[in-house]
């Protein structure tokens, strides 16, 4: 006789930081699995809206997609969610607003689906909105600079 396991959520850990418009808040960490190119078209974007002391962290991304997705896209219901994909895709560690998550939880619940399912719909269609798409020459630039700095979450410095 075989016991089913409940599946261990995906947010595991919860940690203080710097939530939407710069306030304080809690932020619960998220794991996602996504394509090389949608986490890389996400670190290029923070790349290039960070300039001096104005630093956009993928958190801050991540925050910004999920509340789009919710309050324009989602608001009464959402039939058309993306399926994670389960190859060609690693799992990233997303460190999201608390709240937000909470939201994303409760539209799930809502609409029938996992929460990661809300979560990768709403990066895919934000970053198609509005973000750039990373080419294989950005993303090996990126790597490079994300290895030599080894910062992660935060933005990229362009001098690396």
């Amino acid at each position: 006789m075989s016991k089913r396991l409940k599946k261990k959520s995906g947010s595991t850990t919860r940690r203080s930081g710097r939530v939407g418009g710069g306030r304080s808040g809690e932020r619960t960490v998220q794991l996602l699995k996504m394509p090389d190119a949608l986490y890389w078209s996400i670190v290029l974007w923070s790349s290039k809206r960070s300039s001096g002391e104005q630093k956009v962290t993928l958190g801050d991304i991540y925050d910004e997609g999920l509340t789009w997705f919710l309050d324009r896209e989602a608001r009464e219901g959402y039939e058309a969610y993306r399926a994670v994909p389960l190859r060609d895709a690693k799992i990233r560690s997303l460190w999201i607003d608390s709240r937000l998550l909470a939201r994303a939880g409760a539209c799930a619940d809502r609409d029938g689906v996992p929460r990661n399912r809300v979560l990768f719909t709403a990066l895919i269609l934000f970053l198609k909105e509005f973000g750039p798409v990373a080419t294989e020459d950005d993303i090996v630039r990126l790597r490079k600079m994300k290895t030599a700095g080894n910062n992660r979450g935060r933005p990229l410095s362009r001098t690396s």
